[in-house]
């Protein structure tokens, strides 16, 4: 009897599991679970450091251009993609930095085998880093069969209207602070040099620098994008906080920053 009912029981089993097997090979076949194969696209990169060739100083697009010989591989999300499908996957692979990110907000377009690109908001900054971003785009996307030219858009840059911008006070000023305030204690306008640097860069340089006037105050265009805001203080006083930032197109924001005397 006993031998019977475990019969059964392993049958019943059995008979489940062919089921399980059945209903998934179904859902597999009727419901696309299987996804196609992507397709591997090579690009070029340069060994070299982009600050080496494009610094402010040394501006050399050329010979930064001689350097990108170095083959890696992308993939695209679809197996069959469009040219389209395809530079934008070339240069979000080639690309680095600012130019990464500001090319990923364009709409970069192709047609009878030429590439446009619209025009790019001007920033502090911007010819730096169209002196490596231009070799990057252009050696990548010519080697892309049947794309023949890249064309950047020559109007005249648009003036950007995001950015940031502040004042840089340094305080304490009295070794007691005192309430109420004393004027004479308060705090004072700092002189120096703010660097802003991109956040998730690779790059240990900034992306750009801004002096304070007098009177501590600065301001500088930016395009958005994540930033970290370094007032420079001395080699141990004044030490200065840095602020980040997240830079919105269309709006300055006014970001103060304190640089710390030390005094107590």
């Amino acid at each position: 009897m006993i031998k019977k009912v475990l019969f059964g029981f392993v049958v019943a089993i059995i008979i489940l599991l062919g089921w399980e097997g059945y209903s998934y090979y179904n859902y597999k076949n009727n419901n696309s679970f299987v996804v196609g194969p992507a397709k591997t696209i090579s690009y070029l990169v340069s060994p070299e450091e982009t600050i080496k060739y494009c610094n402010g100083v040394d501006m050399d697009s050329d010979g930064y251009r001689s350097t990108i010989t170095q083959e890696k591989t992308t993939f695209t999300t679809e197996a069959n993609p469009t040219t389209n499908q395809i530079i934008k996957s070339v240069v979000n692979a080639a690309t680095t930095g600012m130019c990464n990110t500001v090319l990923n907000q364009l709409n970069i377009t192709e047609k009878n085998g030429i590439v446009t690109i619209p025009t790019i908001e001007g920033w502090a900054g911007i010819s730096i880093t169209m002196c490596s971003c231009k070799p990057q785009v252009e050696v990548n996307l010519l080697r892309l069969p049947g794309i023949t030219n890249v064309v950047w858009d020559n109007s005249p840059p648009q003036t950007n209207k995001s950015g940031v911008k502040g004042v840089v006070t340094l305080g304490p000023t009295c070794p007691v602070e005192r309430i109420p305030p004393v004027p004479a204690c308060a705090s004072k306008p700092y002189q120096t040099q703010i660097q802003v640097m991109a956040v998730g860069s690779s790059k240990n340089s900034p992306f750009t620098t801004v002096d304070t006037n007098a009177s501590g105050e600065y301001s500088v265009s930016l395009p958005p994008g994540k930033y970290a805001l370094q007032p420079v203080g001395g080699s141990v006083l004044p030490r200065c906080e840095t602020k980040e930032i997240t830079v919105v197109k269309n709006i300055v924001q006014e970001i103060n920053l304190i640089c710390d005397t030390g005094i107590r």
